[in-house]
Formats: C-alpha cells, structure tokens, sequence
C-alpha cells in the first residue's frame, strides 16, 4: 500500500479511509448471503408449488369424501382454496425474487465503489462528501435503478 502522505491524506485520514473500505467489503459479504438465501427460499417456493401442482395431478379424487357430492358449494369452495393457496405461494415467490434483485443491486453498487477505490484511493473529501465522489455516485446509480 502507498504512502498515505503520497496521497495527500493524513494518517488520521487514511484509518478512516481504510475503516471505510472494510466496512464496504463487509456490507457487500453480506449482502451476497442475503442474495443467496431470497434466492434459496424463492426455490423453497417454488418446490411447494410443484408440490401443490403434482398432490393436486396424483390424487385419486379431486376432494375427500367428506366433502360429498350433493354440495356444489363445498367442491367451488375448495377449488377456491387451492387456487388462493397458489396464489399466495406465488406472491411469496416473486417477493423473494424481488429482493433478491434489490441486494444485487447494493452488492453491484458496494463493488463499484471498491473497484473506483482500487486504482485510485479516496481521500478523505471522497469518503466524508462532495458531488463528484465514488460512494454518491454509485448510490445514485443505485437509487435510479430501484
């Protein structure tokens, strides 16, 4: 690593730089084990759903025989309930889609700014402000893209 004073900064300075730097690399470990696990529980739905879809195809009769024949009602009423159960696994499933999709988006926007941060090191006016720093314009690039 370059002398910090090559750089411009004060020692103080290059400590908060590179407690920034950790901190970034930190957030963007995270983010990708919450990536991985929306992405996990979205094949967790999806298994379900299939399951749904295969118990509903391999089963003897559409409804148990308590229902009984003679109540059209009851036979509407349970179709009605299946379709809301795979509704509901559906919705669940594209929620986990979506946030995966959201902590792709942090993780894309934490690479950036380290990327920037590799070949040419912040100073302390990038880390701590400015309109022209790494960090506001990646989060801006974020923020649009959500």
């Amino acid at each position: 690593m370059p002398d910090p004073n090559e750089q411009g900064n004060p020692p103080a300075a290059q400590e908060s730089v590179d407690r920034w730097r950790e901190f970034l690399t930190l957030r963007m470990e995270q983010m990708h084990s919450y990536h991985d696990h929306k992405e996990n529980m979205a094949h967790a739905a999806l298994l379900l759903n299939l399951g749904l879809v295969g118990a509903m195809l391999s089963a003897d009769k559409a409804f148990p025989t308590w229902i009984g024949d003679k109540c059209v009602c009851s036979r509407m009423a349970g179709m009605l309930a299946i379709l809301a159960i795979w509704f509901l696994i559906h919705i669940y499933m594209r929620w986990q889609l979506r946030k995966r999709r959201i902590a792709a988006n942090y993780n894309n926007a934490f690479l950036k700014v380290l990327r920037a941060w590799a070949g040419n090191p912040p100073r302390e006016i990038t880390v701590f402000g400015g309109p022209a720093s790494a960090v506001t314009d990646s989060w801006v690039g974020l923020k649009s893209r959500t």
